[in-house]
């Protein structure tokens, strides 16, 4: 651990910034017995927090967080039937106790969060924190939230008071440019994608698979291009394999195997910053043509259309009938399969690079993760205590809130070794009433992507099936021109987006079906494109521009 914080220090030149860097997930906040009382600056009015006067900036976050028991409420995303009430696990009574705040926490289950976020907007009363609630879908975005009163523009209590998050994004300028917003305002405080002893972005949880056990007995080695993709399909086929590919519905499953390999994506995507649309592009009509030959030579499932995720379950597994499939999970309701597959000779599931042109060439995907995780907590207008909210949020970034929210309590549910190896108790691995690992640790920890964002502690689970674990760094190796998920529309440009974009997709969708499956003429692409050019598809792709030219600009 202590050679991931030189590192951080070393991205740090700024010698202002040097002083938060105790503020690590390692050593994020001292113990003080002359705590301040949080009730004062920057908040007990209610005002906005943006115009709280100038003061000096916290180098590090001091515990507990206030000297009186204070109260915050906060609305979240919250599945958990074995302990209903959050207070009642013993990470959250943990991070309480460090903190002195007590949170009056309003649950929602993911089923209801929409429905119940739709309500709680036209409520008089809001919360004081909000996290979990898909906001991106705020009309005009976050910016509009802060102008129709409902959100806090964060900004200065970022600089003031979050000492931890803002040491992270301080030293990282690509993910600082991920959590801000167009006007470079700090709205969403976004949680941040870590293993147990580094920010970093979560490896891939899923792609394109090959049961490696039929390779070998076909005499094949495990295929690279298009070309050997199509060779040893047709030996499996040969070999009597029903449906050789388990494809998905939009042809390509959930990372863009095979389709990247024509140098495209199936939306949208950027070369060199220029915003591009993947089945107008040169690649798209090569892809087509290459997915209906396998689809007339009997290489694919037949059933692709009604195939939706493209998944492999147990039984496309270990039936035999499939040699390769588009979209394997690490972590599903059948990792335990997985876990026994990755090692097992006579039924070898083997996680591969999506196909490549030509040997050499750099493998390309559709990326699944990234610096900054998917939903944001916000602090909004309503708050109170803005200042005291501040500071709870940025104690999620510590090492201490990371092990409350992902590992629960020391010693009751996870052990610290001499290297600071994390483990989880045999109460977790190896419950005495018979639950599994992950539904034992919800009897201790919160575990969502509040704050640090810790993905690895699920490869614990996992521990003994290193072919499912390495599937992951496989997975990762491989490059990607994805738009970042961080650009934004404005709310004209997005009503307009919208209404245009979805009967593209629609239009996309049902034609690529139809052509791999041989229902549309061979020479009718050039009409196809025309179409999704008379439906607007070059005002989106204005749209995607313009929004990707204002993140480039984020922070200049």
């Amino acid at each position: 651990m202590k050679g991931f914080l030189c590192k951080i220090l070393n991205r740090i030149t700024a010698v202002a910034l040097c002083v938060i860097l105790p503020a690590t997930i390692f050593t994020g906040c001292q113990k003080s017995n002359n705590a301040t009382d949080s009730s004062g600056t920057a908040g007990s009015s209610g005002v906005s927090a943006t115009a709280a006067p100038v003061q000096t900036a916290l180098s590090e976050l001091m515990l507990p967080l206030t000297a009186q028991k204070e109260e915050l409420t906060v609305w979240t995303i919250y599945d958990n039937n074995s302990i209903p009430e959050p207070n009642d696990l013993p990470g959250v009574k943990a991070m309480e106790a460090a903190t002195n705040v007590h949170i009056n926490w309003v649950p929602v289950s993911v089923s209801s969060a929409s429905e119940k976020f739709g309500l709680m907007l036209s409520s008089t009363g809001l919360p004081d924190i909000i996290y979990g609630a898909g906001l991106a879908d705020y009309p005009g975005g976050s910016e509009k939230g802060v102008e129709d009163g409902f959100l806090l523009d964060c900004t200065d209590l970022v600089n003031l008071y979050m000492p931890n998050y803002r040491g992270f994004i301080d030293a990282d300028p690509a993910l600082k440019k991920e959590v801000m917003t167009d006007a470079g305002n700090y709205i969403g405080i976004y949680g941040l994608n870590s293993s147990d002893t580094a920010i970093e972005g979560e490896k891939e949880y899923a792609g394109l698979a090959v049961r490696k056990d039929i390779l070998d007995s076909l005499g094949l080695d495990i295929p690279s291009t298009i070309s050997e993709w199509h060779d040893a399909l047709t030996a499996a086929k040969n070999a009597g394999m029903a449906k050789p590919l388990l494809l998905t519905l939009n042809g390509y499953g959930f990372t863009g195997s095979f389709i990247t390999a024509f140098g495209i994506y199936p939306e949208f995507y950027q070369v060199d910053n220029t915003v591009k649309f993947g089945p107008v592009e040169e690649g798209y009509k090569n892809w087509l043509d290459t997915m209906r030959q396998w689809y007339s030579e009997g290489l694919i499932d037949p059933d692709f259309m009604i195939n939706p995720t493209g998944i492999a379950d147990a039984q496309n597994i270990m039936n035999d009938t499939s040699l390769a499939f588009t979209t394997i999970w690490t972590y599903t309701s059948y990792g335990a399969l997985l876990n026994r597959l990755t090692n097992n000779e006579k039924c070898n599931i083997t996680a591969v690079t999506n196909p490549v042109l030509n040997k050499g060439d750099t493998p390309y995907v559709i990326k699944s993760s990234n610096g900054a995780s998917g939903n944001p907590a916000y602090i909004t207008a309503s708050c109170k205590n803005p200042k005291l909210a501040a500071m709870w949020l940025d104690y999620q970034y510590t090492h201490e809130g990371m092990l409350s929210n992902f590992y629960g309590v020391e010693n009751e549910s996870y052990t610290v070794a001499s290297d600071e190896t994390l483990s989880f108790t045999d109460k977790v691995m190896k419950n005495p009433d018979g639950l599994s690992a992950t539904e034992a640790l919800k009897y201790y920890a919160r575990g969502n992507g509040l704050g640090l964002y810790n993905w690895e502690y699920l490869e614990h689970f996992y521990l003994g099936a290193e072919g499912l674990l390495e599937s992951k760094n496989i997975w990762d190796d491989q490059k990607t021109n994805m738009l970042s998920r961080r650009i934004t529309l404005t709310e004209e440009e997005g009503s307009s987006y919208n209404s245009l974009y979805t009967a593209i997709q629609t239009m996309v969708r049902e034609y690529a079906a139809k052509y791999i499956m041989g229902l549309e003429a061979q020479d009718s692409y050039d009409s196809f494109k025309n179409s999704l050019q008379d439906s607007g598809l070059g005002e989106c792709l204005g749209y995607q521009q313009a929004a990707l030219d204002r993140y480039n600009n984020r922070g200049k």
